[in-house]
C-alpha cells in the first residue's frame, strides 16, 4: 500500500468502522483493504486531479482514500448540483478521473464507477494539495478550498479532544460528505477509533431513526435546520437511543432553540455542544462545551486545542476583550489557499496558518467567542454557505438582482417598474434552478421600483432587510 499521506488517520484493526444504507458494518482493516484494491483504478504517471461526486456511502470514502494513497488530489463534489454546473466544473478543471456511484454498495465493488478521462496527468499539482472542498455547498461554484492532509488530521485531533470522542462512539453520518462538517464527523471519529453509520435518509424517514437506535449511534451532528426540525418533531419523542452527544454547527441557531436543546440534553443525560468554523479551517475553530453553556450561551465557545483567535480592528491591531472587531484565526488547520481553476492547484501555501474569517465578533475575558455578523456577503442557509455576490452575478445574467438574508431565507429583489414587466421572475427562477440546489422554500422573490441607495451612493442592504420584515417575506 502507498504511504502517501491522506486525510484519514486510522490503524488496521478488526473493530467496525463504516456502514451505509446498502452495506452492513465493515472493519477498519476491511476499509483499508478496499482502498488498496481500488488503487488500480487511479494509475497515473504523476499526481492527478480526481473528482468524486460524493454520496454518503462507504464507496465514496474508499475512492477518496484510494486516490489519495496514489498521491492524487481529490475534490469532493455535491452530486446533486445542476447539470449545467457539473458541465462547467468539468470544463474548468478537466479532472483526470471522475468517480460516481451509480450502483448500491457491496463489499465486492462498493458501487463505484471510475472514469479515467486520459492516461497522462496534465495538471501541475502541488504535492501538499490533498483535498478540495467547495466554498458553497449549494452551487457548482468553481472556487475550492485547498486542504492538506495535515489540515484535516490536525483539526480531527482537536475535535476529538474538545468533544471527548471515544473508541466506543458511533456517529450518525447523515451530513453530506462533500460538506466540511459532514467530513469532519468522519475524520474525527475514525481518528478516535470510533465508527460512522453513513446514511442518505432524512430526519422525516422512519428508517433514519431505526438506524440511530439499531446501530447504537452515540453522537449526532446537525445544522440549524436540523434542530429546528427536531424541535418541531418534539425532541423528547424521538428515538435517540444511545445518543450521548448532540453537536450543532453550520450557522447560528436561535437562542430559544439552543436553550431548549441544552435543557433537553440536561434532562436526558446528554451533552450539547455548539461549534463554529469555516471550510477554510478544515473546518472547526471553536466549541462551546455543554457545561459552559449556562454562562456563555450567546457565544460559540473557546478555540480548539492548538489554535488561536484574535480580534482585530480595521488597522489590523488586536483589540481588548469585549471589543468587537474582525475575527482572525491561526492554526495548523488553515487551508493552503483557494483554487478557482486547475492552474491554481500548483500554487503552494499562501495563508501561513492565518485565516481572516470575514466574521465580526468579540472575545470574553475567559476566551469565549461571540460572533456578531459578517464583513461581507457570505451567509449560511440550511447549513450551507452561500456567496450572495456569486448568486447575484449568476442571476443577473437574466436580470439585475440584489439579495439579502432574512432569518433562514434569501430574499431576492428585482426591478419591475415603469417600462418593465414581470417576465424577469420566470427567467430568474429558471436561472436559479440551473445553477443552485437550494430548495425553493428558502427563496423569496420581490419586485421593486428601484434598488435603495444610501447617502454614499451605494446599495442600502439594511433598507432591503427592513423591506423583508415589513412585507413579511
Amino acid at each position: 500500500m502507498s504511504s502517501h499521506s491522506t486525510i484519514f488517520n486510522i490503524s488496521r484493526a478488526d473493530a467496525k468502522a463504516l456502514r451505509d444504507d446498502d452495506l452492513d458494518w465493515i472493519s477498519r482493516a476491511a476499509f483499508l483493504d478496499a482502498a488498496e484494491a481500488t488503487q488500480k483504478h487511479f494509475v497515473s504517471p504523476a499526481p492527478a486531479l480526481v473528482f468524486v461526486f460524493a454520496r454518503n456511502t462507504v464507496g465514496t470514502l474508499v475512492a477518496t482514500l484510494a486516490a489519495q494513497q496514489c498521491g492524487h488530489a481529490v475534490a469532493l463534489i455535491n452530486p446533486d448540483i445542476a447539470d449545467a454546473a457539473k458541465t462547467d466544473l468539468l470544463a474548468r478543471y478537466d479532472p483526470n478521473f471522475v468517480v460516481t456511484q451509480p450502483a448500491p454498495s457491496t463489499e465486492t465493488n462498493y458501487g463505484l464507477s471510475v472514469e479515467q478521462r486520459r492516461e497522462a496527468a496534465t495538471h501541475d499539482i502541488h504535492p501538499d494539495v490533498s483535498l478540495l472542498l467547495s466554498t458553497s455547498g449549494s452551487t457548482g461554484t468553481p472556487k475550492f478550498v485547498k486542504l492538506t492532509a495535515r489540515n484535516l488530521q490536525f483539526n480531527a485531533a482537536s475535535i476529538c479532544k474538545a468533544l471527548d470522542l471515544k473508541s466506543s462512539d458511533i456517529a450518525s453520518g447523515h451530513l453530506p460528505l462533500h460538506y466540511s462538517f459532514g467530513l469532519s464527523v468522519v475524520t474525527s471519529h475514525l481518528l478516535a477509533g470510533g465508527a460512522i453509520s453513513l446514511t442518505e435518509k432524512g430526519l422525516m424517514d422512519r428508517e433514519f431513526w431505526a438506524r440511530i437506535k439499531g446501530d447504537g449511534v452515540t453522537t449526532f451532528g446537525g445544522v440549524p435546520w436540523h434542530y429546528e426540525t427536531l424541535h418541531k418533531m418534539r425532541l423528547e419523542r424521538l428515538a435517540f437511543g444511545a445518543v450521548r452527544l448532540l453537536m450543532q454547527a453550520g450557522g447560528p441557531l436561535s437562542m430559544d432553540l439552543k436553550r431548549a436543546t441544552h435543557a433537553f440534553s440536561e434532562k436526558t443525560g446528554k451533552r450539547f455542544c455548539v461549534m463554529y468554523g469555516q471550510t477554510e479551517a478544515a473546518p472547526r475553530i471553536t466549541t462551546l462545551a455543554h457545561d459552559d453553556f449556562p454562562e456563555a450561551s450567546a457565544s460559540v465557545g473557546q478555540v480548539l486545542d492548538g489554535g488561536k483567535i484574535t480580534i482585530e480592528d480595521e488597522t489590523g491591531e488586536a483589540v481588548s476583550a469585549g471589543v468587537t472587531g474582525h475575527i482572525v484565526y491561526t492554526g495548523d488547520n488553515v487551508m493552503m489557499g483557494y483554487a478557482k481553476s486547475a492552474s491554481d492547484l500548483a500554487e503552494g501555501d499562501v495563508m501561513s496558518g492565518r485565516l481572516e474569517t470575514g466574521d465580526m465578533g468579540h472575545l470574553s475575558a475567559e476566551g469565549h467567542l461571540t460572533v456578531t455578523g459578517r464583513k461581507d456577503a457570505l451567509v449560511k442557509i440550511a447549513g450551507l454557505r452561500v456567496d450572495l455576490a456569486e448568486v447575484e452575478t449568476l442571476l443577473s445574467k437574466s436580470h439585475p438582482v440584489k439579495i439579502v438574508k432574512h432569518e433562514e431565507k434569501l430574499c431576492v429583489f428585482y426591478v419591475s417598474g415603469e417600462g418593465q414587466d414581470d417576465a424577469p421572475l420566470a427567467d430568474l427562477k429558471t436561472a436559479l434552478a440551473n445553477y443552485m440546489s437550494l430548495p425553493p422554500t428558502v427563496m423569496r422573490w420581490q419586485a421593486v421600483d428601484a434598488f435603495p441607495i444610501n447617502s454614499r451612493g451605494k446599495l442600502d442592504r439594511s433598507a432591503l432587510r427592513q423591506l423583508c420584515v415589513s412585507l413579511g417575506l
